[in-house]
């Protein structure tokens, strides 16, 4: 059997009362995500401390939820003895066992009736381990190549060599409830992650401009997400007719914050029909012209829910280092720019202007939330073609027009993003009709290889 020792940190720096409720519900989440992964386990409660059993066949499981539960500082692997030297010393010994050379050992006391101090039990085990193991073993406090570690507690004592690194912060949903708007691109994921590891639960919210290969591709990103929040749930509403409004009726420059100050009414409305209090965004300031701070006061004036930017004073190398860490970043990074309504996209736009852009635009905000939709798991088929077939299919350019499509032919189509062109193939892959799709990119880099 394999003993977990985790630690907590912030948790435990707080009042009693608010230590009891934060250390239960962390009790709580690691109970039912190891229930729940169908890990046998025992939980003890030692002060700052617990102590976890599994059986050895699923440490590597456990150590895969552990790290993933906000609130966890870190774990470690090891052995729980008691408090007799003997037990110490055999506990420590095998660890050495097949070991040679640099070692060290570091005595942590937290239990002060124990006879020995920390520096006369480390230098006691040290000589030990020399004496049975031989004299290739070398203590080095600067550098060794081994380390082992005494943890002495009031009821045990807890020797292990490994320590696994866990997010920390807050046990999640602690904090109340809140909506994320999800893009499945960089930020979003990051910004969701930071909040939800200072104890708020999650859901998120996808506004599709497209269809559902567009969704199979955001869900992916989300999946990610599920391995640290596994209750979160993914809602889309569809609204590629908002797209198409703003485009026709709002000036270039203008329709980015349009197009946020109307995803945030969207959100506002949802954030209510779910319960939640907050809502997350993924923006940091002055990253894209809509992420001035005069836009983003524009486009905050549309609501009256709080709005929580964790990413604000965050540069991109930071937010895709801890995308990376986290493991949505190769993920995200397949997500393609869907949102984009224009090339130029003025840095201050007041609040008037917006306004009176958006009299123009017809859009029922409660219709819309009516319309979202929990969003599952879907396969999606390859449809980018073998380029062995590409002179035998029709070429279809949708800024061309698109003709009557037939099942007596094969189809490439091609748009600039290839997102459209994903959707339309894959319609007509449903109806039965052998299509492909391309970005006007790839499709140019494929003809020149040709």
């Amino acid at each position: 059997m394999t003993w977990i020792l985790v630690r907590v940190g912030e948790i435990w720096l707080k009042s009693e009362k608010t230590k009891k409720a934060l250390m239960r519900r962390l009790v709580t989440d690691i109970k039912q995500r190891l229930s729940k992964s169908g890990v046998e386990f025992k939980i003890e409660k030692h002060w700052s401390r617990l102590l976890i059993w599994v059986p050895d066949t699923k440490w590597a499981q456990a150590r895969g939820i552990l790290t993933k539960i906000f609130g966890v500082v870190s774990i470690s692997p090891g052995k729980k003895v008691k408090n007799d030297l003997k037990e110490i010393e055999k506990a420590v010994l095998a660890e050495f066992e097949g070991f040679s050379g640099r070692f060290a050992v570091k005595v942590n006391r937290g239990w002060k009736g124990f006879p020995m101090t920390s520096v006369q039990l480390a230098a006691h085990l040290s000589r030990r381990i020399q004496e049975v193991r031989g004299e290739s073993l070398k203590v080095d406090l600067k550098t060794p190549e081994k380390v082992v570690f005494v943890d002495i507690r009031e009821k045990f004592t807890f020797i292990y060599s490994e320590v696994f690194e866990g997010p920390g912060g807050l046990p999640y949903g602690c904090q109340g409830k809140a909506l994320a708007l999800f893009s499945g691109g960089i930020d979003s994921p990051v910004a969701s992650w930071l909040v939800a590891r200072r104890g708020l639960s999650l859901d998120f919210l996808f506004i599709n401009f497209y269809g559902p290969v567009l969704e199979s591709k955001i869900y992916s990103v989300f999946e990610k997400i599920l391995e640290w929040l596994p209750d979160a749930k993914l809602y889309s509403i569809r609204l590629p007719e908002l797209r198409d409004e703003i485009v026709a009726k709002v000036p270039e420059g203008y329709r980015q914050v349009v197009y946020k100050r109307y995803m945030y009414r969207i959100a506002e409305a949802f954030v209510r029909r779910i319960g939640a209090k907050a809502l997350i965004t993924g923006e940091s300031l002055g990253q894209v012209s809509t992420q001035t701070l005069n836009n983003l006061i524009t486009i905050q004036s549309a609501v009256s829910i709080p709005v929580f930017r964790p990413l604000i004073g965050w540069d991109k190398d930071e937010t895709v280092s801890l995308a990376k860490k986290i493991g949505t970043f190769d993920f995200s990074s397949r997500v393609p720019e869907f949102c984009k309504l224009e090339n130029h996209s003025r840095t201050n736009v007041p609040e008037k202007m917006a306004r009176k852009f958006e009299e123009s635009i017809d859009l029922d905000i409660e219709n819309a939330v009516s319309r979202a939709r929990e969003v599952r798991k879907m396969t999606i088929p390859d449809l980018a073609p073998n380029p062995d077939i590409l002179s035998n299919l029709e070429i279809v350019k949708v800024w061309e027009g698109e003709p009557i499509y037939s099942k007596d032919k094969k189809y490439l189509i091609i748009c600039k993003s290839g997102l459209a062109a994903e959707e339309r193939a894959y319609s007509l892959r449903k109806k039965g009709i052998e299509a492909y799709a391309l970005s006007k990119r790839d499709y140019d880099r494929i003809q020149r290889k040709a």
